[in-house]
């Protein structure tokens, strides 16, 4: 008389809650890494308008070379944004595909 008659024993094996959880940090990753690409597009396109604001207001000075030389070194925040973007959507598939997989 110790058990509770009311209890519905659970159908859910272990493997498919630890899948759940897996698939659950796998979608959070991919959200992360898109976060962090769209950070850094959003820092390259900030950085470009302020070469360009100092190039228009540097009046003749301002050669095209050195315009160019600062656009080459905010560009490098560019380059972190197609393997984070990559990453992002594979870890979001991925993370969907093992949740539809736990059900």
């Amino acid at each position: 008389m110790t058990s509770n008659p009311y209890d519905v024993p659970s159908t859910v094996s272990a493997t498919q809650t630890k899948r759940k959880a897996i698939a659950s940090k796998m979608v959070w990753a991919g959200i992360l890494l898109l976060g962090f690409a769209l950070v850094c597009l959003v820092f390259t396109v900030v950085f470009w308008v302020f070469s360009f604001q100092d190039a228009a207001n540097a009046g003749s000075t301002l050669s095209p070379k050195d315009l160019a030389q600062k656009i080459r070194y905010e560009m490098l925040l560019s380059i972190a944004v197609i393997p984070l973007s990559i990453l992002g959507i594979v870890s979001l598939l991925a993370g969907f595909l093992v949740r539809q997989s736990a059900k």
